[in-house]
């Protein structure tokens, strides 16, 4: 009981975390990103890079079309198969890639799996996430609204 009441206790915010919160929001109006975002960077600009891309296939108003160029067997190979859905499958693709890199990495598969099934799993999302780099890095300058 009583420790129960000291961790609810210690859970309060202080005035330091006070001081640091809107230090790091600040640094984030001002430049996108603060000093803790930093701390680990795949961690922020990977789910934030997948909202954007959700945010783009679900209310973008234009899709990418690639003519007469063939891009390593993805769904967009030339004018006949260019199309919306195309275009919005590949931004899914990525965007799952992005969060199931995070979601690896960062969540709670290892207590779900056990370390061995973590390591395997880690090992999907590594090429998972290789692959959605790859795909972002041939679009990039497609990636408009």
């Amino acid at each position: 009981m009583l420790i129960d009441f000291y961790w609810r206790l210690r859970r309060l915010p202080t005035p330091r975390d006070w001081y640091y919160a809107v230090k790091w929001a600040i640094q984030r109006m001002r430049r996108g990103w603060s000093k803790r975002d930093n701390w680990s960077m795949y961690s922020y600009v990977g789910p934030m890079m997948a909202d954007m891309l959700k945010d783009l296939r679900e209310s973008g108003h234009g899709y990418t079309c690639v003519h007469g160029y063939e891009t390593r067997g993805q769904h967009m190979l030339d004018s006949d198969e260019c199309g919306p859905e195309d275009w919005w499958a590949m931004l899914h693709r990525i965007e799952f890639g992005l969060r199931y890199y995070d979601y690896v990495f960062d969540g709670d598969c290892d207590e779900h799996y056990g370390f061995d099934g973590w390591r395997a799993k880690m090992d999907n999302a590594e090429a998972v996430k290789n692959q959605a780099f790859a795909d972002l890095g041939e679009y990039w300058g497609a990636l408009w609204d």
